[in-house]
């Protein structure tokens, strides 16, 4: 496996792919879904706590994965930490030899757990890229040739008097890469990087797109009503509830959607994630035709 910092550079359209997390994730789980990824993409990203949903530490999993040699992308969360405890794990990922960093805000406690967890951010993000930059320039003589630190970008409609602030913050503060949502929404994500490249974003970040295999109707419909920051058209919906193999056309979705994005100039790769089944993952990717590539 190429590791990802050398990937988002040196790769035309770099890949990864996301670990579906639970409360019952093992070690012996864990290695085997990342190496069945690791043969297809250029990294394993490893979520943390996704949805505001507990599951193994995405430290203590990154740890478990590094021992594998499987290159990751960690994920760490500004929700539920104070600034101690998240220099404690970037001082934990760098230890490890993590080059990839994910830093996101974390999305609010679903309703159904907020009698169990209170909400807390101590940091916001733009802190938390400016501490991780200097925790890993520490390591690395002030250089940042040698890690990739990454931040959220949330796919929108955009609005002609809109600019970029939040985008250009994040990079003033250390952001070189920017993931998206999971998107399946080709007209609309063809639309924001026009937008992004109006302003000159891609030539200061790479931009990764998520996206997803979604399997079934009925969890697509689930995945837009509980989670309606990702981008999924009626027209996936549509293709989903009518195929005589919904797994089948989730692949060929996500497949489709690959190729188109590849088109797009400033994008730079793409975040494969299925909370149910990673098999449809490699399955998604050659179809797409990305195998060897």
């Amino acid at each position: 496996m190429t590791a990802f910092v050398d990937a988002i550079r040196d790769k035309d359209f770099a890949l990864c792919a996301e670990l579906p997390l639970t409360p019952d994730s093992h070690r012996e789980q864990l290695v085997g879904q990342a190496t069945t990824l690791g043969k297809c993409v250029d990294a394993v990203y490893v979520p943390d706590n996704r949805f505001g949903r507990v599951h193994m530490s995405s430290l203590a999993a990154a740890a478990i994965l590094k021992q594998h040699s499987i290159d990751v992308i960690m994920e760490l969360s500004c929700r539920h930490r104070s600034r101690g405890a998240l220099l404690s794990d970037l001082l934990g990922a760098r230890a490890l030899g993590v080059s990839s960093l994910s830093l996101v805000r974390g999305k609010s406690t679903p309703e159904e757990l907020k009698a169990e967890q209170q909400f807390i951010v101590d940091t916001d993000v733009v802190e938390l890229l400016g501490v991780a930059q200097k925790v890993y320039r520490d390591e690395f003589r002030n250089t940042a040739d040698d890690f990739i630190l990454g931040t959220m970008a949330n796919i929108h409609e955009p609005q002609p008097e809109q600019n970029t602030e939040t985008l250009n913050g994040k990079i003033s503060a250390g952001a070189q890469l920017f993931q998206t949502q999971l998107c399946l929404n080709i007209e609309l994500f063809t639309r924001y990087m026009r937008h992004l490249r109006q302003n000159r974003i891609n030539r200061s970040a790479y931009i990764i797109v998520g996206t997803s295999p979604i399997p079934s109707y009925d969890l697509a419909c689930e995945l837009k009503e509980n989670q309606n920051h990702l981008r999924i058209p009626d027209t996936v919906l549509h293709r989903l509830k009518h195929a005589t193999d919904q797994r089948a056309e989730g692949i060929t979705i996500c497949a489709e959607f690959l190729q188109q994005v590849k088109k797009i100039p400033g994008v730079s790769g793409a975040r494969l994630f299925s909370p149910t089944d990673v098999d449809t993952i490699p399955l998604t990717i050659e179809q797409a035709g990305f195998n060897g590539q």
